[in-house]
């Protein structure tokens, strides 16, 4: 066991030895979008630990407050925060979150309904990229998004087989999963085989 312990400290040491230390984050800009009586507030946080100087090293984060300005969600740490620009007619408030890592880049969609209170619809992790969609082209950084079929809207994530969780991502075996978004949730309609060189909106 001492062995053990002994290992894995060594194993940590590198990074506990290059990692530096933790950032101090000041607000340094702030944008606002007002949907009915709710205003989503994305902030921008500067880094601004005397070891990081220069880097210029930002986060964002997203507030959602009410119509006195009460904050009633809140969440930090990402790369990057949007508001979404979605198809003509479609009733709901969305906020695009993302995680740049260093072999992943991790999206997710955060549904809001703001009528007549507040309610999450839902949220839907891994959405088709723009590499995804595209056969290669384009960027991962970039979501292709909501679209409609005869006035139902979707969304097409990306799903990995249970047995294949924990994987390298290219030994992984991936699915296609469109998503119905109605007023009480996100449903499922069904999986299929994700083939980057055949891949198409299946609805």
């Amino acid at each position: 066991m001492k062995l053990r312990i002994l290992l894995t400290l060594l194993l940590l040491l590198p990074t506990l030895l290059f990692a530096g230390p933790a950032c101090d984050w000041a607000a340094v800009k702030t944008s606002n979008t007002t949907s009915d009586n709710y205003t989503f507030r994305i902030t921008d946080y500067l880094c601004t630990t005397d070891y990081y100087k220069g880097e210029n090293i930002i986060e964002q984060g997203i507030e959602v407050l009410d119509s006195s300005n009460r904050v009633i969600e809140k969440q930090d740490g990402y790369d990057k925060v949007e508001v979404v620009n979605t198809p003509t007619n479609f009733p709901y408030q969305v906020i695009l979150t993302s995680l740049y890592g260093g072999s992943n880049i991790s999206h997710t969609y955060h549904i809001y309904s703001t009528t007549p209170t507040l309610k999450k619809i839902g949220e839907v992790d891994r959405p088709v990229n723009q590499w995804q969609a595209n056969k290669r082209n384009g960027s991962e950084k970039e979501v292709v998004g909501f679209y409609e079929r005869d006035g139902v809207f979707l969304i097409d994530r990306m799903t990995i087989e249970g047995t294949e969780v924990g994987k390298c991502n290219a030994c992984q075996k991936w699915n296609v999963e469109t998503l119905k978004v109605t007023d009480s949730g996100l449903v499922s309609l069904g999986l299929r085989e994700f083939n980057i060189n055949t891949y198409h909106r299946k609805y």
